[in-house]
């Protein structure tokens, strides 16, 4: 794994951090992964354990093999099943391969969902 970031989701949604394709989504809808044009590849997982839930209470607005923007909704999950099961709702975004690029995690003490970069990607000389 490498450089990352966990996030509380207070709106419960989850937006694309960078543009792409899908190149997995579990069943479940707790776990994604999108690639970009370069094969930087960014793992997003929503809540520790969260697949215990079996996809109760995570509506995904896209599937494997679709493309993305940058700030496009992408999973929709209700907290309350998550908490029900005690366990933590916490998204966690970490960049899984890096090509050519470092990635750079900024300030990130109070992001908002499509307005806050939380990292950025810096092609390698």
């Amino acid at each position: 794994m490498g450089p990352g970031i966990a996030i509380d989701a207070i709106d419960n949604k989850v937006y694309s951090p960078m543009d792409g394709y899908i190149k997995m989504m579990f069943p479940t809808k707790h776990a994604f992964c999108i690639v970009d044009d370069h094969r930087n590849e960014c793992f997003i997982q929503i809540g520790t354990d969260s697949v215990e839930v079996n996809g109760e209470g995570f509506h995904a607005h896209r599937i494997t093999g679709d493309s993305v923007k940058r700030g496009e909704l992408l999973i929709e999950f209700d907290q309350d099943v998550l908490e029900k099961a005690h366990l933590d709702h916490h998204v966690v975004m970490c960049m899984t391969q890096l090509y050519a690029y470092d990635a750079i995690l900024k300030d990130h003490n109070d992001v908002t969902a499509r307005r806050s970069d939380v990292l950025e990607l810096h092609k390698r000389k």
